[in-house]
């Protein structure tokens, strides 16, 4: 059975051309989720943010491989995009990937042959996971994110998390926060499915230029410092402010 992929964009002109490209040739359901426009200002006047290029007004060249893509747009928040594109996915095994999220093979093999083992047999069956990540430039940063996750059953976006729809379901569906939401989908069914965490040790790889730009140890101090407030109680719409009026780019 395919599988339904949910690909957030925080920019509608960042295209997930490979993985999005590789996926629907495979025949799987591919939902990329754009942010919406910004709205009017006060006096009427068209939010001041640049347009951006809807999927409709792209050239036939840059729409080669993407025709069955499915396009949502939502909110610019990464728990509201993604609880959108899961509320239009088809088949039983969702799986959430970033934009930058590549070298996908083993792992979209994994869970094809976990579709086949458990979910043909029994569609309500409650599984949640990821898989590991190798961050270019950053390899031993990317060797700790692995272990943690693989101890606390805390996982990261990056990773490529993936659930069953009747995993999601028994938590009330994916949160639709602006931030930490990965931390929190992981936190509920850590809580009522620890039994159905699956860490594969099959890789995916995932872009450093952020860490690499920012620096990476700055990047691991501002990454802990904001979970750590979050498990404090400080909520995901105050981080998320802090978040992105400080990130680079």
């Amino acid at each position: 059975m395919p599988l339904s992929v949910v690909i957030p964009l925080a920019d509608a002109a960042r295209w997930p051309l490979p993985a999005a490209c590789s996926l629907t040739a495979a025949g799987h359901q591919v939902v990329v989720v754009c942010p919406q426009p910004p709205p009017a200002d006060a006096d009427g006047a068209p939010g001041s943010a640049p347009a951006q290029q809807t999927p409709a007004q792209r050239t036939p060249a840059q729409q080669k491989g993407l025709q069955n893509v499915e396009w949502l747009q939502a909110p610019l928040s990464r728990g509201g995009q993604i609880a959108a594109g899961v509320s239009r996915c088809r088949y039983p095994l969702v799986w959430v990937l970033h934009a930058d999220s590549a070298a996908i093979e083993a792992a979209q093999a994994y869970l094809q042959d976990l579709d086949s083992r458990v979910l043909q047999n029994n569609p309500r069956a409650c599984v949640w996971g990821r898989f590991d990540i190798r961050i270019a430039g950053v390899r031993w940063v990317a060797w700790w994110m692995n272990q943690r996750s693989r101890w606390t059953r805390i996982c990261t976006g990056d990773q490529g998390m993936f659930f069953s729809t009747a995993a999601l379901a028994a938590i009330d569906g994916f949160p639709p926060q602006p931030l930490m939401e990965d931390i929190e989908v992981s936190k509920r069914l850590r809580r009522v499915l620890p039994k159905a965490f699956r860490a594969p040790r099959v890789f995916i790889h995932s872009d450093g230029g952020r860490w690499l730009r920012r620096g990476w140890l700055r990047t691991v101090l501002s990454m802990w410092w904001f979970r750590i407030r979050y498990f404090a109680g400080v909520s995901p719409q105050r981080l998320y402010r802090e978040y992105y009026g400080r990130a680079d780019g």
